[in-house]
């Protein structure tokens, strides 16, 4: 798996990561607290991991330009 996201892009996720896991365990509610954890580790492993599947599937990527790509779309 090529990474396709960004410096700034990991971090913003990692971050709302944190905050949704934040929410997750200090909701009472039993639904909120599994949806909101979910999407936390999501956002969460997405940022250390570098990658995102949705942006894969949209060919995006947020990494810096090399040689070998164009932009931020890739072909």
């Amino acid at each position: 798996m090529e990474k396709n996201l960004g410096k700034s892009d990991r971090v913003w996720r990692v971050v709302l990561g944190l905050g949704l896991g934040y929410i997750a365990f200090m909701s009472e509610a039993a639904a909120v607290s599994v949806i909101f954890g979910l999407a936390g580790l999501a956002a969460v492993g997405t940022g250390l991991a570098g990658w995102c599947g949705i942006y894969f599937l949209l060919k995006i990527s947020t990494c810096p330009p090399d040689k070998n790509k164009a932009g931020l779309f890739r072909k």
